[in-house]
């Protein structure tokens, strides 16, 4: 994917609308450690070499899940790392199954109803840190 804001693109009536990034397109060579050849369709008006900043990888998003209209997604919890309290409500930071660091969560103990074993295991491990009055 490429940063459009050093390009110019035909941005119609509002410029502020239109995508941000233009792409994909198929890296074809290194040029140098800074920049990169790119495959770019017949007639584009830029040229086709592009310095890393501007670049970033192209990721295909999940096809969504047919679901139910009642029926909620369940995440597997696979760890819960850290506890704070924020304006009296128990918060704690969720580590998902499959998913990094980066993705962590802050969740409220209404949200942790089918993990009571993962809450065990953060309260041995971590005594001292804030707890819902709720938890066994």
């Amino acid at each position: 994917m490429v940063d459009r804001r050093n390009l110019q693109v035909k941005a119609g009536n509002n410029k502020s609308l239109t995508r941000k990034w233009l792409g994909p397109y198929r890296v074809v060579k290194a040029i140098g450690s800074h920049a990169y050849r790119l495959e770019v369709p017949e007639g584009t008006r830029w040229h086709n070499v592009v310095h890393t900043t501007l670049l970033k990888p192209f990721r295909r998003r999940d096809e969504p899940q047919d679901m139910d209209e009642d029926e909620e997604e369940i995440w597997e919890v696979e760890e819960i790392v850290n506890s704070r309290k924020v304006k009296g409500v128990v918060q704690y930071r969720v580590r998902w199954s499959g998913c990094t660091e980066l993705e962590d969560t802050w969740e409220t103990f209404d949200h942790l109803d089918n993990c009571p074993e993962k809450l065990t295991e953060f309260r041995v491990k971590f005594p001292r840190k804030p707890r819902d009055e709720r938890e066994v």
